[in-house]
């Protein structure tokens, strides 16, 4: 696979929908086989080898040893690879972002580029969140059934000793209110780099069952960008 192809291959990962919930597994679990991916996505071992082996190829993941399963046969492990955000998403080594002050053309390409990058996470993973409250909610008579209900309660929890499992950020902001969020965001974006860095390093094979995702650009730039006023 030539170097360009690879590139235009990683930008379109997330097309399909199998290799989408892959990802997600590997990103909530820190090791898996191909058992345990047949096991938890209900697909047989033969329908996932093929999508495994492109994300393998594409540096997403990585094989990191064989366990003995039963007698002389045996089981790869994979985990996700240390830099595989720089490969879904990063244009910070290619244009040294954090060095320039202004936005020539190159950079342009670039910045343009990631960002479509991480809408189409964003809006893959919306799709899932999308598909997955349809369940709930059409899993029973007029309703969600009892199953649906208990995975509410374990989501929306209204007990302050539990806390909901749930987060959700959507406003709209004035220009004031929006640089004073950003102060907030930079202040815990550090914090939580530092703590969750800790923790890998003292738990490395820990579970991450949590998603977060916060991605802002200005709604007010964006209308006026694609609804121009019409020149009198």
């Amino acid at each position: 696979m030539t170097q360009e192809k690879k590139e235009a291959s990683v930008k379109d990962i997330f097309k399909n929908n199998l290799r989408f919930q892959m990802w997600g597994l590997f990103s909530m679990y820190p090791e898996l086989t191909l058992a345990d991916l047949s096991e938890k996505l209900g697909k047989s071992k033969s329908t996932i080898h093929p999508h495994l082996k492109i994300l393998e190829e594409l540096g997403i993941i990585e094989e990191i040893r064989e366990e003995k399963v039963r007698g002389n046969i045996k089981a790869k492990v994979y985990q996700l690879q240390h830099d595989y955000e720089e490969k879904l998403t990063s244009w910070e080594k290619k244009c040294d972002c954090h060095e320039r002050k202004e936005v020539d053309k190159a950079m342009g390409k670039t910045l343009i580029e990631n960002t479509i990058s991480r809408v189409k996470i964003m809006k893959k993973t919306l799709e899932t969140e999308m598909r997955f409250l349809e369940k709930l909610q059409n899993s029973g008579i007029d309703g969600p059934d009892e199953y649906a209900l208990q995975i509410l309660n374990d989501i929306y929890s209204f007990d302050p000793e539990r806390r909901s499992r749930t987060y959700s950020l959507f406003d709209y902001m004035s220009h004031d209110s929006y640089m004073e969020y950003m102060k907030f965001y930079d202040k815990f974006f550090k914090e939580i780099n530092i703590f969750e860095r800790a923790e890998m390093k003292a738990n490395p094979k820990a579970e991450k069952p949590y998603h977060a995702f916060t991605h802002i650009i200005p709604l007010k730039t964006m209308l006026e960008y694609l609804y121009p006023k019409k020149k009198k």
